[in-house]
């Protein structure tokens, strides 16, 4: 757990166990029971899984710097930086970095939800 409750995420550990980009768990340093929040780096190319959450949970992806292109139910959003989205309860999903630059990505769920945990995120499709 965090010495304080207030930290730089890229200060924070990166979730080695978490293959896709790079997973600085918010929620994981601060001991939070109710939420999951992390920050994914994501390098040119990069994707994450295209899955759902188990149980059904809300989650808000909010682009901090660069550009991802959102997949949700098969249709993609190009969310530049400041772009807020809302992945419903049981929307098959997954963020790409499609650009030439770097893209930071916070993602907020509740309630928290273990993503290497088959009891929190079903993979329909691996991002290999």
């Amino acid at each position: 757990m965090a010495e304080n409750n207030w930290a730089n995420f890229e200060d924070l550990p990166i979730d080695e166990s978490f293959k896709y980009g790079t997973r600085y768990g918010i929620s994981d340093e601060f001991g939070s029971e109710k939420m999951r929040m992390s920050v994914i780096q994501f390098d040119p190319g990069e994707r994450g899984p295209l899955h759902y959450h188990n149980p059904p949970t809300e989650e808000y992806y909010i682009v901090m710097e660069g550009q991802l292109d959102i997949s949700m139910d098969g249709e993609i959003l190009e969310a530049d930086e400041g772009t807020i989205i809302l992945t419903s309860p049981e929307t098959e999903h997954f963020p790409e970095n499609n650009t030439d630059e770097p893209a930071i990505l916070l993602c907020v769920s509740a309630p928290n939800i273990d993503p290497s945990s088959e009891s929190g995120i079903t993979i329909v499709e691996d991002a290999d």
